[in-house]
């Protein structure tokens, strides 16, 4: 029998929440627009310009809980630097000690490296965030207003230390598509003024994000999920208790204006209805795919292309549909390509394929199947 060490962890208290901020709606679908910021942007981190005051209906989320996006596992980044952190990880300080690990998983203590000091006397909130490498960054608020942020730095225990209340951490490279602007930033309050430090300069210079905000208290701050997916929100809560919201919209994720974009879909199942849609505009090199092998009632592939140096859509169907429908759009293409091979049975079939202002232009389609109609 292996010898096995068992961690149990409860809320600090029984008026608290423990649960992610992603499982309420607000994080979800936009609210009622309050009032308009001018947005303070610093080192790429889109500044909020948006604010909604939601009254007093607030949830009190624990101090000693925090959520993030963060890596598929511990250290481990991913083999292509634009994919988005999606796993959804938890924090917890409990009887003197941090734990964390991804949520509904197994949690264990934080590295021992970052807290062989045992700093958590007087700890009134916790943050934590994932950085580029993939490792843990995690923040404490202390009484004396005082806050820490530890982090490993190339292997090595660093640490940083500011004035300050209320930190929350987020990773902006779960927003940010550009490599060169992605952070780890810490916001906090300090009485007046809502404040940014970002990673690439240890934390060292305060930013003034939001002015007018006496006594505001900070509680998460994280990107929103479904039509809120491109947005970094961020959660305070007023002297007189009501909830405010800050929101800024970034670009839709995966960006635009890549060298290199490829969209590939495969379906092999028996589905009503499948669409697959590609947008790309300003690319060196833009590529869409989609193979289906499967009885459909209705298929449609939309490519769009713009000012791009090479755009190709393929679309092999090996499949009865009832209908089928290849639509490519390219504008000042130096080349364009569009493949159609279509081996089944369908009753309608449409390519359409308007080029403008391409250097070559090239469409090709190939049907082997007994069909109704074809334009």
């Amino acid at each position: 029998m292996s010898n096995e060490t068992t961690y149990s962890v409860s809320l600090c208290r029984l008026d608290c929440i423990g649960s992610d901020p992603h499982d309420y709606p607000y994080w979800r679908k936009f609210p009622e627009l309050s009032y308009s910021i001018t947005p303070v942007d610093v080192y790429g981190g889109l500044g909020f310009e948006s604010v909604s005051v939601q009254g007093p209906d607030h949830e009190n989320f624990c101090v000693l809980y925090a959520y993030c996006d963060g890596p598929t596992e511990d250290g481990v980044t991913s083999s292509f630097q634009w994919d988005r952190y999606i796993t959804r990880w938890v924090a917890i300080l409990e009887n003197g000690e941090m734990f964390y690990g991804k949520v509904g998983d197994i949690i264990i203590p934080a590295p021992a490296a970052l807290f062989s000091d045992s700093p958590f006397e007087d700890v009134t909130k916790i943050s934590i965030s994932f950085d580029a490498n993939a490792r843990p960054c995690f923040c404490m608020a202390y009484k004396s207003g005082l806050i820490e942020i530890r982090r490993f730095v190339a292997g090595n225990y660093e640490k940083y230390s500011f004035n300050g209340t209320t930190p929350v951490l987020i990773f902006n490279g779960i927003l940010q598509h550009d490599l060169n602007l992605r952070d780890v930033v810490c916001y906090y309050t300090n009485g007046s003024s809502i404040m940014a430090r970002f990673q690439r300069d240890n934390f060292a210079t305060g930013y003034r994000i939001v002015d007018g905000v006496v006594n505001y208290t900070l509680k998460i701050t994280d990107r929103g999920r479904d039509e809120l997916s491109s947005f970094h929100i961020l959660e305070a809560r007023t002297r007189s208790n009501e909830k405010v919201l800050f929101y800024v919209d970034y670009p839709p994720w995966p960006i635009l204006q890549t060298d290199s974009a490829i969209s590939v879909a495969t379906i092999n199942s028996d589905v009503s209805h499948e669409k697959v849609i590609v947008d790309f505009s300003e690319n060196e090199m833009t590529v869409s795919v989609a193979t289906i092998n499967s009885d459909i009632i209705y298929e449609s592939q939309s490519v769009h292309f713009s000012d791009s140096d090479l755009s190709a859509s393929f679309a092999v169907i090996n499949s009865d549909v009832s209908y089928e429908q290849v639509i490519l759009i390219t504008t000042g293409s130096d080349a364009s390509t569009s493949n159609a091979l279509v081996n089944s049975d369908v009753h309608y079939y449409e390519s359409t394929i308007p080029f403008a202002e391409s250097s070559a232009t090239t469409s090709i389609a190939i049907i082997n199947s007994d069909i109704d109609y074809t334009v």
